[in-house]
Formats: C-alpha cells, sequence, structure tokens
C-alpha cells in the first residue's frame, strides 16, 4: 500500500451536540459505540398469508453504548448539561449514506461512578464507566449537514490544536467553559 496510511485518532470529532445555546464536540468514546438504524414499517398478511408492508418516513437512528472509560467531572457534567433541553441537534458520521449528517435526537439512560472524591467538599473529581446513548427523533435536525471534517469548530470543549477552545479559558460557570488544559487529564 503506498504512501502513508491514515490511522484512527482517539481525539478526532465523533459527535457534535448542539442545544439552543451552545455546541460541544464529545470526545470519542471507548470502542464499543453502536449505530443501530431501524426501518418503520407498516406491514401485515394479505388474503393469501403473505407480509405485505410500506416503509413509513425514513431510518431511524440509535448511537447506543456509547461508553467513556474515565472523564473529569468538569466534561461529563458538561456533556451531561448538554441535554437540559432534552432534545438536541446531533451530527455524526452517517455509516449507511457514507457522509455527515445532523438529527434531532434526545438522551436515553445516563450513567457513571464517581471515581475520585475531592474530600474537602465531597464532590467527584472524575467519573468512570460514563454511558450514553441517543435515540433519533424521526426528523432532520435544525442545523444543516455542513460539517467538513478538519473544520474549527470553535467549541471550548475541544482540545486545543483540535480546532476548538480560544487558548486562554478559564473555569467560568456562567459561560459553561472550562480551560483547555482539562484534556491534559484524559488518559487517551
Amino acid at each position: 500500500m503506498g504512501g502513508k496510511e491514515k490511522v484512527s485518532n482517539p481525539n478526532r470529532f465523533v459527535l457534535k451536540v448542539s442545544n439552543s445555546s451552545r455546541t460541544m464536540i464529545f470526545p470519542a468514546p471507548k470502542r464499543g459505540l453502536n449505530y443501530i438504524v431501524s426501518t418503520n414499517v407498516n406491514s401485515g398478511r394479505n388474503a393469501n398469508g403473505e407480509v405485505v408492508g410500506q416503509v413509513v418516513g425514513r431510518d431511524i437512528y440509535k448511537l447506543d453504548q456509547m461508553e467513556w472509560a474515565w472523564l473529569p467531572a468538569p466534561v461529563w457534567e458538561a456533556m451531561l448539561q448538554m441535554f437540559s433541553e432534552f432534545f438536541v441537534n446531533v451530527t455524526f458520521w452517517d455509516f449507511v449514506n457514507g457522509r455527515w449528517i445532523t438529527l434531532k435526537m434526545y438522551p436515553g439512560d445516563r450513567s457513571a461512578e464517581p471515581y475520585w472524591i475531592d474530600y474537602g467538599n465531597d464532590t467527584p473529581l472524575y467519573y468512570t464507566n460514563c454511558k450514553l446513548n441517543l435515540i433519533d427523533c424521526g426528523i432532520n435536525g435544525d442545523i444543516g449537514t455542513d460539517y467538513t471534517p478538519g473544520t474549527p469548530t470553535g467549541s471550548p470543549y475541544k482540545p486545543k490544536g483540535q480546532g476548538g477552545g480560544t487558548g486562554g479559558d478559564t473555569p467560568d460557570s456562567d459561560e459553561g467553559r472550562w480551560d483547555d488544559d482539562i484534556w491534559d487529564l484524559i488518559p487517551y
């Protein structure tokens, strides 16, 4: 195979999640993410006992079994806060059609285990086994399908040098931003 081969990078974009007030690039989950595509069908049997049916709407997607083995508390909490409005727009790779798509989705169950506790104020510093799934609402997202891989997004939650952050962010809970150095704590 001549030339350089591209290899997987754990820091690469996998999911862009947007609500009405902000956008966040989620860290890539560990291996095990399942894309599920369901086709809704109105079906039954005719007088001959044969199955007859008709596809209803478009295929429905589910991003299932997303898991992050270990995340700093501010990152996991920021990810969960993206669902404060319940419905979000999610941009991800459509493996059926081979392109980036944006769909309106909602979260399923979310869970995590507190890992290290700050004994000064009894709050988690890190979470382990952070789990989440996203389910398609059946309608296209509000922000279109114009994502081009490698394009900077300006998300303060994405590592420096990966198209995100402003380089000088400091913790500021009013804006929901965290210092880019938080990414130095994530083991890849």
